[in-house]
């Protein structure tokens, strides 16, 4: 990739330790919106690894939009390493717990819950549920 310098430049002026990230990365392929890096042996333990986080990752996406106008997400191999490598997937959950907005919309439905009208349980039933789904066996 050409212009991989300038989108250095760019993450150095966002952070010069993200900076010293990246500069030993080797840009491989581009292909699929996945922009491949490759780390040397020398590099492939500390550097690769920080590569991968997921803040780093961003900063990588956002530096090639400014230089370059591509939005690609990224991929990190190892030198050696199979080349056609994926990006980890997205987090499902926030790593920092849950948002004050899931845990006001977790009490808005257990309220809801709440005061919706119980309906009665036939313990025949139940047996016959979880023998049917769940190959269960009731208790004599």
């Amino acid at each position: 990739m050409a212009r991989w310098d300038a989108v250095v430049e760019l993450i150095r002026q966002a952070s010069p330790r993200a900076k010293a990230i990246f500069e030993p990365a080797v840009p491989i392929r581009l292909e699929g919106g996945i922009l491949t890096l490759s780390y040397g042996p020398r590099y492939a333990n500390f550097h690769a690894d920080q590569a991968a986080r997921e803040d780093m990752g961003t900063m990588v996406r956002d530096a090639l939009k400014r230089a370059c106008s591509l939005d690609a997400r990224i991929a990190i191999v190892r030198d050696g390493e199979d080349q056609r490598a994926r990006p980890r997937p997205p987090l499902v959950s926030d790593p920092d717990g849950p948002s004050a907005e899931s845990i006001a919309q977790e009490a808005q439905d257990v309220a809801e819950a709440d005061a919706s009208p119980s309906v009665p349980v036939n313990a025949a039933d139940v047996g016959r549920l979880l023998a049917d789904r769940l190959d269960a066996t009731p208790e004599p």
